[in-house]
């Protein structure tokens, strides 16, 4: 395993890394805008049949000066053949003040690499943050991601992950909690290119005070991809009257023998579960609390990493315990 930085390699030879990065993607203007800018970032790559055992944190801590300023970092994990790792991928703020930090992550895969992305966005409250994580998988991968947004002011956080191979096992996974005046964005789009690979899609997301949430996610099935097996779903808790979320599952399937599935649901907290718990002798705000943390807790559950998903629960915790402070 070698892990270096971006400005370094650059600098030395650019020519090992450019035949990694994928093509830019038509029409997005803050993608070609890192790429223009982009100056340094982490270089991750794991040689054909490595195993690394411990995970690999890559920590991004910005720290606002008395101008806004715009921040575009660039990865690149490039996983070999059978090997295996679990990088976390961190976003957070040293100070206030406003900063755009504009992020873009590319992933190679090659065949039976197995890697875990966990992407936690913690940014200060008057950041934007843009990013994006193009993954490109070959046969008999696992991807497996888990992106958690609690910061920021606006965030938009985009996964395009190609399945160039077939029996491959993508895994999209995240949570999003806002209040005050955040917007908070996920955005996914699956490509099934080849016949034979699994896809799962499981976002939540929490909403109070005057907080906007967006989920749109798109699972695309082209004409040579058959038996492919592709599910999506995005459920919605809204804890105010002022707070809202749009959710746009989408399928756009050109072959014929697949299983397919997208789903959404948008709701507030259940008035029977809080009148068990309030007939038990749980005061009310206890008692929203308990069922907020349960319905976020079922997806963090589904994190195989204990001291990953233990941050992940305290992150809920403390989001909870802030009040409306965004």
């Amino acid at each position: 395993m070698r892990l270096t930085n971006l400005a370094q390699l650059l600098d030395d030879d650019s020519s090992a890394i450019e035949s990694h990065f994928a093509d830019d993607l038509e029409g997005n203007g803050p993608i070609a805008l890192n790429t223009a800018f982009m100056t340094d970032g982490a270089v991750l790559t794991i040689d054909d049949g490595v195993a690394v055992e411990r995970p690999v944190h890559l920590l991004y801590l910005a720290a606002p000066g008395d101008e806004p300023a715009a921040i575009h970092t660039r990865n690149l994990i490039v996983a070999g053949a059978a090997s295996s790792a679990t990088v976390i991928e961190s976003y957070a703020a040293a100070d206030t003040g406003a900063y755009w930090t504009n992020a873009v992550t590319d992933i190679v895969a090659a065949e039976d690499a197995n890697l875990r992305h966990f992407k936690l966005q913690g940014e200060g409250a008057e950041a934007f943050h843009l990013a994006a994580t193009r993954a490109r998988l070959a046969d008999r991968v696992a991807y497996h991601s888990f992106v958690a947004q609690t910061g920021a002011r606006l965030a938009r956080n985009e996964i395009f992950a190609t399945l160039g191979g077939s029996n491959i096992d993508c895994r999209l996974t995240g949570a999003y909690l806002g209040r005050g005046k955040q917007h908070l964005d996920n955005t996914t789009v699956v490509d099934h290119a080849a016949p034979g690979s699994y896809s799962n899609e499981h976002y939540k997301g929490v909403l109070d005070g005057n907080a906007h949430g967006v989920f749109q996610g798109k699972i695309i099935v082209r004409p040579d991809a058959q038996k492919t097996d592709a599910h999506q779903l995005n459920r919605n808790l809204l804890l105010s009257e002022a707070s809202q979320v749009d959710t746009k599952p989408e399928l756009e399937i050109h072959a014929d023998d697949v299983q397919c599935s997208h789903g959404a649901t948008v709701g507030e907290i259940d008035d029977d579960a809080l009148f068990y718990l309030r007939a038990r002798g749980i005061n009310d705000d206890e008692a929203r609390q308990m069922l907020v943390e349960a319905f976020v807790g079922e997806i963090i559950d589904t994190v195989s990493i204990e001291p990953i998903r233990d941050h992940l629960r305290q992150t809920v915790a403390q989001w909870l315990a802030a009040g409306d402070t965004v």
